[in-house]
């Protein structure tokens, strides 16, 4: 894990923050205790950030790669995510996601780590719904 974790924060922190610029949201946090924290943490890392990735990058970003190439491959399963997020109703959303998508899966590309994009995924997440706005950072 050496890097990729200090690593996928830093890279969380800055898409997280320019995400949060694009849509309004409140703090999905219940409360500021170490579990609630925990918790929360625990949600956005694993059924949010693992959730995703397996789905987007593991399976449907794998088999289109395998199927087309690795470019068309991470072209069609970012536009599937960046899709996927339209339900916030803002079209600056689905270029942020897509943009987002295109990022992690160019390091999933490189790398082949599913815990090192589930780490960016979750804690962006992370500070977009619990950290930044309660004005945290």
């Amino acid at each position: 894990m050496g890097i990729y974790l200090p690593l996928a924060i830093v890279i969380a922190f800055v898409l997280g923050k320019i995400e949060y610029s694009t849509i309004n949201v409140e703090s999905m946090l219940s409360g500021s205790d170490i579990y609630s924290i925990a918790l929360f943490m625990f949600i956005m890392l694993i059924f949010t950030g693992l959730g995703e990735e397996l789905v987007f990058r593991s399976i449907i970003q794998t088999r289109l790669e395998q199927t087309m190439g690795p470019m068309p491959g991470l072209f069609i399963a970012s536009l599937l995510f960046g899709a996927m997020h339209s339900g916030y109703g803002t079209i600056d959303e689905v270029i942020f996601t897509f943009s987002a998508a295109l990022i992690i899966g160019y390091l999933f590309q490189k790398t082949r780590s599913l815990l090192f994009i589930t780490l960016i995924h979750g804690y962006i997440n992370v500070f977009l719904f619990g950290i930044l706005p309660l004005g945290l950072m």
